[in-house]
């Protein structure tokens, strides 16, 4: 049996998308304070939906990022020229099953960007029980689940994924090449801080003991006083 490791009262946004013919992938279930977000699933797929999201409702920012999110994957969906309407493509091997994949921080951000980094906590492939599996990547630790339903992928579709797969490669690349990067406690590093949404200079330098890979140095905002990362090693 798996460890519940979620806290007590949390709650979450749980949103349902589905395939409007002339509008693309449309909201059509959507709870932003739910105590059992595997029933709201539940709801969500019976409604319909093709795909819901689950995310944790936490922190100053957790409903501006909902939003943000929400109008990221709402409008164009799989479009056909032909008939001009927007269509849910055919299901893998003629059979409804869902891809459930979660996720949680790693309390790092990338010293580029100042973008939390998440780690994938969960993942099944194939489920029938996308309410028993949502339930379990919970437990598990995710912050936030995706459940898609399986269908066969289009030629753009496995373009696009064979795109992103070498994209994925070329940033593993570079963030190696990061990680070989070497500093002194005395040079002036800079490093993006999430909070002050600018970049700062970092304080009381330290190696990170996360075993993260490639290495990253932390240190302190000077503004806000709250951790800030580059990557590299410090000597």
């Amino acid at each position: 049996m798996v460890k519940d490791l979620r806290k007590k009262d949390m709650r979450y946004f749980v949103v349902g998308w589905k395939t409007d013919p002339f509008r693309g992938s449309v909201v059509a279930f959507a709870k932003s304070d739910s105590a059992a977000p595997e029933i709201d699933v539940e709801k969500a797929l019976t409604l319909g939906c093709s795909s819901v999201s689950v995310r944790l409702a936490e922190g100053a920012d957790a409903e501006k990022e909902q939003r943000d999110y929400v109008r990221k994957l709402s409008g164009p969906s799989i479009y056909d020229s032909k008939t001009g309407r927007f269509f849910d493509p055919p299901l893998k091997d003629g059979v409804l099953t869902y891809n459930i994949i979660g996720w949680a921080p790693t309390g790092e951000v990338l010293p580029l960007t100042g973008r939390q980094i998440n780690q994938n906590t969960f993942s099944q492939g194939i489920s029938v029980t996308p309410a028993y599996d949502v339930e379990r990547a919970l437990r598990s630790g995710s912050t936030s689940v995706f459940v898609g339903v399986n269908y066969e992928p289009s030629e753009d579709e496995i373009s696009e994924r064979e795109e992103d797969k070498r994209r994925d490669e070329e940033d593993e690349k570079r963030f190696q090449e990061l990680g070989r990067r070497t500093f002194h406690r005395g040079d002036l590093l800079r490093s993006y801080c999430g909070y002050d949404k600018k970049e700062v200079e970092m304080k009381n330098l330290r190696q990170s003991k996360s075993k993260s890979d490639p290495p990253t140095i932390e240190g302190t905002c000077p503004s806000c006083g709250r951790p800030v990362y580059m990557i590299g090693t410090l000597e």
